[in-house]
């Protein structure tokens, strides 16, 4: 088994890969061929120095990649991402490939971010247990778990409006403003990072974002409130339903409990029954100290998958 750098030319064999290790795993999503794509397109992704591909006899059996999003804040953090083929699993592959990444990861925070904590983090469904039990022998610890959220569509949404705020469809010309409060509005939130100019465009044009379905809350002239939202449609494949995702949820923290989340939840819902979505999904931190979670319940959500974080300091 060797590891090679992971180059644009490979994205097709990489593709493959997460589709076998995603249906093997019954892992409830269907990566689209787009999203993979997409990675050569990252700006904070090197993908033949941050990545590896594990061959053995010139067969693709298993992936790997950091993920690092720089920005100032209190800490500095990078994704593990990885997976190996279920054929070939049990031979010491995952383990090569984690302790690749574990060592450029580590490289990577320590050259980029010399002054603050710095974490290497992964993430994974709490039915993976073979994955959680590899990050744990090597030195990982659960620090964090998420939740994944769902409200059926054929029940009414009930609508609201919210004194002295307008909700708006999404405003191409204020992306920018999105940006800066997007950034202000998670800067308490646990684990959270500012986006740049370049992390930002990469998220509001990428596969399944629908900017179409996107809403803004405006008070007077200024922005206060922004969801962009997603639909994955090939996820209908494994799930058999058609989900509207709240996928980005934020609000000016001078603005919070004065309903504005709900209300933009809201017109989303709406909105994603109107487009022929039959739920609405999303995602929060089970300890958030925000109260997002007891808010999407008191909307209807309720809990269908969790995933769990695991880090170590380095």
């Amino acid at each position: 088994m060797r590891l090679v750098p992971l180059e644009r030319g490979m994205l097709s064999d990489l593709y493959d890969l997460y589709r076998k290790i995603e249906i093997f795993d019954q892992i409830p999503i269907v990566t689209p061929w787009e999203e993979i794509a997409e990675m050569a397109d990252d700006p904070h992704l090197d993908l033949p120095n941050d990545g590896r591909l594990a061959l053995i006899d010139d067969q693709v059996v298993g992936f790997c990649q950091v993920l690092r999003r720089p920005g100032e804040s209190d800490h500095a953090r990078a994704f593990l991402v990885g997976g190996v083929n279920p054929d070939y699993r049990r031979r010491g592959i995952g383990s090569a490939l984690l302790s690749w990444e574990m060592e450029r990861g580590t490289e990577v925070l320590r050259r980029d971010s010399p002054n603050v904590p710095r974490f290497l983090r992964t993430f994974a469904f709490d039915f993976e247990k073979d994955a959680i039990a590899l990050y744990e022998r090597h030195g990982l610890t659960p620090i964090r778990y998420f939740a994944e959220l769902i409200r059926p569509l054929a029940e009414p949404v009930p609508a609201r409006s919210v004194p002295g705020i307008d909700i708006v469809a999404w405003e191409e010309g204020r992306s920018e403003e999105a940006r800066r409060l997007m950034n202000l509005a998670f800067r308490d939130h646990w684990g959270s990072t500012p986006r740049d100019r370049a992390a930002w465009d990469h998220l509001v044009g990428g596969t399944g974002t629908r900017l179409d379905l996107s809403y803004m809350a405006i008070a007077g002239d200024h922005l206060v409130g922004v969801t962009i939202n997603a639909h994955y449609p090939s996820d209908q494949e494994i799930t058999g339903r058609r989900d509207g995702w709240i996928g980005h949820l934020g609000t000016h923290p001078e603005f919070r409990k004065r309903g504005i989340g709900s209300a933009l939840i809201e017109q989303s819902c709406t909105q994603f029954s109107e487009a022929g979505f039959d739920h609405a999904m999303i995602g929060v931190d089970s300890a958030s100290l925000t109260g997002a979670y007891r808010l999407y319940e008191s909307l209807g959500f309720r809990p269908l998958h969790r995933q769990v974080q695991h880090q170590i300091e380095v």
